[in-house]
């Protein structure tokens, strides 16, 4: 009984650290941040098949013109955040680009009947 309430209290403190939202400033990331952290001495780019500039613009077009009313991803971006909202982030991030990778350009056909 001693050995299992010593483990639960280990991995409640592990779980406090890893999923708590009480970081300190200076752990804290916006995506922003964590692209030129990510990238000293590794790329230039933050996900194959898109520049940094091109990233930007595209993060900014959804930011500007959100489709979704909620803070996920690419809302989020601008939002420091460490631990377990980080991680969350970064898989919201990585859907987005992968859809964003894998939709075809709308043609002028489609476009047309769209209005």
């Amino acid at each position: 009984k001693d050995d299992v309430d010593s483990y639960r209290r280990a991995v409640d403190v592990v779980n406090g650290d890893i999923c708590g939202d009480d970081w300190p400033d200076y752990l804290l990331r916006n995506t922003w941040q964590e692209i030129a952290e990510a990238g000293k001495g590794i790329s230039k780019n933050p996900w194959p098949g898109l520049d940094e500039p091109t990233y930007r613009e595209l993060l900014q077009s959804h930011i500007d013109n959100p489709v979704a009313s909620d803070d996920s991803f690419p809302a989020s971006a601008d939002t420091a955040c460490a631990g377990q909202m980080a991680r969350i982030r970064l898989c919201e991030e990585f859907i987005f680009v992968i859809l964003q990778l894998a939709m075809k350009r709308v043609t002028r056909e489609e476009l047309a009947m769209a209005r």
